[in-house]
């Protein structure tokens, strides 16, 4: 966070491939969200369900197990 915060996009995904995607995929749903704001549409619910729990988790468990094998030592910082 401190390498974005600075401007170093490059150094940032050197240390964690994933907060890059992660944190555009949180100011995305913001601008989102206050979109329907700005212009008085219903707020729906965000809908995560179990299967989007399970693809989030298969996700993160694959990366954090590629990231420590010896096939995956260019995602460790």
């Amino acid at each position: 966070m401190n390498n974005l915060t600075n401007g170093d996009v490059v150094g940032s995904l050197s240390s964690n491939v994933l907060i890059v995607p992660v944190l555009l995929l949180a100011a995305l749903a913001w601008l989102m969200w206050v979109d329907r704001l700005w212009h008085d549409r219903p707020r729906g619910k965000i809908v995560f369900t179990k299967v989007h729990g399970a693809v989030l988790a298969v996700a993160l468990v694959g990366f954090t197990v590629l990231r420590n094998t010896p096939w995956g030592t260019w995602l460790s910082p």
